[in-house]
């Protein structure tokens, strides 16, 4: 900690933990009489809005559903998504699902209560009306976008992904019950925990890292290295899945305050040309980022050696450091994670204009270590493993 500096932490919002916390939904809703459930065609065939929809009909709470939430949720479902709510006479909003279906919430709550073009609060206009009352219930343990002020809508015909902020967007509540992953596909269970692990460590490392943010960070370091294999093995395991829960809540606690770095400046713009789901994106460039940075934060990446079960006795913290890159590429092998874009699937070819994307985003900037343009190429065309 530098004594000369002031520091700022703040996560505002109630979180709701435990298995069987869903049956908390209707007193967390409040004063509600009918809220807009914004969740996708997985969390329905998946039998999780039936238990929505059973715990609000209890209550005696009316509600109306859009399920029609694709990843990386477009402009057009955001502005869908607001005409229904208005047209139902909604008064508040449940997102129920991964992190699309709460940035997709947050961007319908900026939409219902200041109107105008999504694409002019990305520009910067600001957030002033209060959003509607907001409940999160995420069903993935990864994004952490349930306690965030963030959502990220992507501009189709502009092939970007937006983002967009404000303190109002974070849900007033997030309840996070583990047994609502019982179902989940092990594959996405590995994505979104790549992605949980992504914000833990950018959030560590970011320029603009604090600390009670660095603490958040590795903590969620801690139980990610432990509960990501067993929760991907069977995330009907309630132990390890809650476990995920808990650390992709911190490690999006982290960095909401602290900022994140290259891995995501790169993965967003791969998304956006390439739509490449941003859990694995977040895996291609995680450990490759990670060893252009050790020389930046060597002892932050050798506490995090240490976390994930590195023998760092007796090493000076720059050679313990380059252990926590490889700590990274054994926990994504064991979850067969693409270390290649041939193992995407896709046909890369880097644009010019994907290298400017990366170098102009905020999170490019909160990078711990400066990249030159000659260098966010290398990076990009650098195997994970």
């Amino acid at each position: 900690m530098k004594p000369n500096l002031i520091y700022q932490h703040s996560n505002p919002g109630v979180r709701i933990f435990g298995a069987g916390a869903l049956k908390r939904l209707p007193k967390a809703l409040g004063p509600s009489t009918k809220p807009l459930v914004i969740t996708d065609q997985g969390v329905v065939k998946a039998g999780l809005l039936d238990q929505v929809a059973g715990l609000l009909e209890e209550a005696g709470l009316s509600r109306a559903v859009y399920d029609r939430t694709l990843p990386d949720p477009p402009v057009s479902q955001a502005e869908e998504a607001a005409a229904l709510f208005k047209e139902e006479g909604c008064d508040s909003l449940l997102a129920l699902g991964g992190g699309s279906p709460i940035d997709l919430a947050k961007a319908v709550g900026v939409l219902v209560a200041g109107g105008g073009d999504l694409r002019e609060y990305a520009a910067g206009k600001a957030v002033k009306a209060p959003p509607p009352p907001f409940v999160a219930v995420p069903t993935t343990a990864g994004t952490g976008s349930e306690v965030t002020g963030v959502t990220v809508i992507s501009d189709p015909e502009r092939k970007t992904k937006m983002l967009i902020r404000s303190p109002g967007m974070i849900p007033q509540t997030s309840i996070l019950d583990p047994l609502l992953l019982a179902k989940l596909p092990p594959r996405i269970a590995a994505e979104t925990g790549a992605d949980a692990l992504s914000h833990a460590l950018e959030g560590l490392v970011s320029a603009f890292a604090q600390p009670i943010s660095d603490a958040l960070a590795l903590h969620a370091v801690r139980l990610i290295n432990r509960n990501l294999r067993p929760m991907v093995a069977d995330p009907a395991n309630a132990e390890a899945a809650g476990q995920m829960l808990l650390a992709s809540c911190l490690a999006s606690m982290s960095w909401a305050n602290a900022g994140l770095g290259l891995v995501h400046a790169m993965a967003h713009t791969l998304g956006a040309h390439y739509h490449v789901s941003h859990g694995k994106a977040c895996a291609l460039y995680l450990p490759v980022v990670m060893d252009f940075n050790a020389i930046a934060c060597p002892d932050k990446y050798a506490a995090v050696a240490a976390d994930m079960d590195q023998d760092v006795l007796g090493l000076p913290p720059y050679e313990a450091a380059k252990l926590a890159p490889e700590a990274v590429r054994d926990l994504f092998l064991d979850l067969d994670l693409p270390a290649t874009y041939d193992e995407l699937g896709i046909s890369f070819e880097l644009k010019e204009e994907m290298v400017d994307e990366v170098l102009s985003v905020p999170t490019h900037k909160a990078n711990p270590r400066r990249s030159s343009r000659e260098e966010v190429i290398a990076l990009f065309e650098t195997p994970a493993y």
